[in-house]
């Protein structure tokens, strides 16, 4: 039986959400962002997607090989959380205002992409105060893997100087993820 009180925290979407949305608007209105979709370079793009749907793939064939046991079954309104919310929401807080912040100050990008990287990762960490033990190899996993989709979003916003590479990225990763709860495979 799935322990759903320890799942569950705030129902099935948190009041953090609301959180981050006021975050983002906060963040481009003093930050004062104006570049929202960059330079598309479709074919640059198209490679990328590629990259990111064989690693979300090898993640799901990596997790069900040494048996994870994940929560992404157990998860509410899947299909907003993790298409839409997630990867619009997400990007706009660490590809957009983070890494604004980041030129700001002048950070090397290399620096800039790999500090990002671990704070979008580490981000995910809370999940292990939240939810049952069961599922917290899992989450160690997805430290590992949203370290990887993290910078794989951050040169893709640095290559477009835009959110709507990373966005499409992450939508695509977690579009793998979420055909893979559908079908059972995760």
């Amino acid at each position: 039986s799935v322990p759903w009180g320890n799942f569950q925290v705030f129902g099935p979407v948190s009041p953090s959400v609301l959180f981050d949305f006021l975050f983002v608007i906060a963040g481009y209105f003093i930050l004062e962002v104006k570049n929202f979709i960059g330079i598309i370079r479709p074919k640059k793009i198209l490679i990328q997607s590629i990259a990111v749907i064989i690693f979300a793939a090898s993640c799901i064939g990596f997790s069900n090989l040494i048996e994870l046991k994940s929560p992404f079954p157990y998860l509410e309104l899947q299909f907003l959380q993790l298409l839409i919310l997630a990867p619009i929401l997400e990007e706009l807080i660490f590809r957009g205002v983070f890494l604004e912040i980041g030129q700001r100050v002048q950070m090397d990008k290399g620096i800039a992409a790999i500090v990002n990287s671990f704070l979008f990762s580490f981000s995910h960490a809370s999940a292990l105060w939240f939810i049952a033990p069961e599922f917290h190899p899992f989450i160690w996993f997805q430290l590992a893997y949203t370290l990887v989709l993290g910078f794989l979003c951050a040169k893709a916003r640095f290559n477009t100087n835009g959110l709507v590479a990373p966005i499409l990225l992450h939508f695509l990763f977690n579009l793998v993820f979420y055909i893979a709860i559908q079908n059972g495979n995760l």
